[in-house]
């Protein structure tokens, strides 16, 4: 499955006008903060251009915002049963918080400039303004790969991730695992999608060019992201 395409399918639509009440007050966008790469430590060699750019989460701190782990905006649900232990997971919770409670424009300035991934997210709102679109998002779990784990990706990912970082010079990148169910609402299941109701894993390449600016989600990778 080619990484563009997996965006259009995994992002399907919302309900609400924008403004709709979260189950607790929803956080505030975070600030951008400095990471060193994890393979740029003194005394460490990168081993190839991957691990070489890879990001620290751990120095991209969560924000002060406060976390809410049920978000509710007219008949869609947000539940999160893993809260974000960096910078990095935040991004992409506020990802789907965005999506679920229709803020489609600061859901769209999370993105990148990969213009497939871009493109599915915008068709996101065209969809849900016909009715049809994800019900309830569960995020069971978030965790950011290591670089190694990352150096063990399947052949087509790791040549999009080596291409990405020369075609738009990303200075750090990091990849994040999200596990997640989803359930469609009546109009959507009636359409046929490409996927039903079930537990999926996505995995999402965040980059940045310079350490002043905030991580951008680029793409978003399906399962066979990782070998089984």
């Amino acid at each position: 499955m080619k990484p563009g395409l997996a965006a259009a399918a995994l992002i399907l639509c919302l309900t609400a006008a924008s403004g709709c009440a979260a189950g607790s007050q929803t956080p505030a966008a975070p600030p951008a903060e400095s990471a060193v790469s994890a393979a740029s430590q003194p005394g460490e060699e990168a081993h190839s251009p991957l691990e070489e750019n890879y990001a620290d989460a751990a120095a991209l701190s969560v924000s002060d915002s406060g976390f809410a782990p049920q978000v509710s905006c007219q008949d869609r649900l947000l539940l999160t049963e893993d809260p974000p232990a960096n910078g990095l997971e935040e991004t992409v919770y506020r990802f789907y918080l965005y999506n679920v409670t229709s803020r489609f424009d600061e859901q769209q300035a999370l993105t990148g400039p990969e213009e497939s991934f871009a493109l599915a997210v915008r068709n996101e709102q065209t969809a849900w303004e016909s009715g049809r679109y994800i019900q309830e998002y569960r995020i069971h779990d978030l965790s950011t790969l290591t670089a190694q784990e990352v150096e063990k990706a399947s052949g087509f990912a790791k040549e999009d991730l080596l291409e990405q970082i020369d075609r738009f010079g990303w200075e750090e990148y990091a990849v994040v695992r999200v596990d997640l169910s989803w359930k469609y609402n009546e109009a959507a299941l009636l359409a046929g999608p490409q996927l039903g109701d079930g537990r999926y894993q996505r995995y999402y390449l965040l980059a940045r060019t310079s350490e002043t600016e905030p991580f951008c989600i680029c793409q978003v990778y399906w399962e066979d992201f990782l070998p089984a």
